[in-house]
């Protein structure tokens, strides 16, 4: 007994010794590993958190851009109630809130200048000529004393629409061909100041109970008083074609509209020019005085 003690003691401490050397161990592997996931899922919270501020940001962006495009579109004519928060806002209200003279100066000469542009391309005397036979095919032939950019005045003063023949299509194809391809092109313009000029009256029929940003306004100002001037100012390179130097193309009423055409658009460009911003710095300030 006494020569086995001392073993069994020795083994005793032996496993002792090995049960505290591996439970420290294990506990070494324990904190290493509970460090990595940590630090893993501080890791993950940070790309959670970073995607979700760039996803913030996005929204904040798409808002941005969302917004500054309502203002390219007439606003919907919903509430009177809203208050503005910028000195030039983009919202839907009551009257005139670009300032109603300016608006509806814009908006009245430009119809005008449609119309007009509409008489001006539809008129069978654009410009008064020496008596002229039209021969427009199949033994159709026909005084004229006047010329259009469709349609031309016979000798009587009456206007021609070709309502004599069924071919009316081949009619009005010969009828240019017999003027010269700048009529062709002068009866486009006049047609596209028509149809623009309609356009941006309708346009601008939203400005009755919405307002617009300054950029939006003058874009249209420049457009109607710029553009559509130019167009139809163009219609009269006309007179400097081979077809009225040879047969001594005088000023007729149809000059006349497409020039009171013009007049129409510059007037009424400068109408959108001249608009106020809405609510502009003094009712801003009065507004946010309120809400104080």
């Amino acid at each position: 007994m006494s020569l086995r003690l001392p073993r069994l003691y020795e083994s005793s401490r032996l496993g002792l010794w090995r049960q505290q050397s591996i439970v420290p161990q294990s506990r070494t592997q324990s904190i290493e590993i509970l460090k990595i996931v940590l630090i893993g899922s501080i890791g993950t919270n940070q790309q959670y958190k970073y995607e979700a501020d760039r996803s913030s940001i996005a929204e904040d962006h798409e808002k941005k851009i969302l917004k500054s495009m309502g203002c390219c579109r007439p606003s919907t004519c919903c509430t009177c109630i809203d208050e503005p928060t910028e000195v030039d806002a983009c919202m839907c209200g009551c009257a005139y809130l670009n300032g109603p003279l300016a608006i509806f100066v814009g908006q009245f000469f430009t119809l005008v200048g449609g119309l007009l542009s509409v008489g001006s391309m539809i008129d069978c005397s654009f410009a008064t000529i020496d008596p002229y036979t039209f021969d427009l095919n199949d033994g159709l032939e026909i005084e004229g004393m006047g010329v259009g950019f469709i349609f031309f005045q016979k000798s009587d003063g009456h206007c021609y629409w070709y309502n004599d023949a069924s071919d009316t299509e081949n009619q009005l194809e010969t009828y240019w061909n017999l003027l010269g391809y700048q009529w062709v092109i002068a009866s486009g313009l006049a047609c596209f100041c028509s149809v623009f000029s309609w356009f941006f009256f309708w346009y601008s029929a939203s400005f009755c109970c919405s307002s617009q940003v300054r950029p939006v306004r003058c874009m249209i100002g420049f457009m109607v008083a710029g553009v559509l001037t130019v167009c139809q100012a163009c219609t009269f390179i006309v007179y400097g074609q081979d077809f009225c130097h040879f047969n001594d193309c005088t000023f007729s009423r149809g000059s006349g509209t497409s020039i009171g055409a013009m007049l129409c658009y510059i007037v009424g460009g400068l109408g959108f020019f001249l608009s106020s911003d809405y609510p502009g710095i003094p009712k801003l300030k009065t507004y946010s005085e309120s809400d104080d």
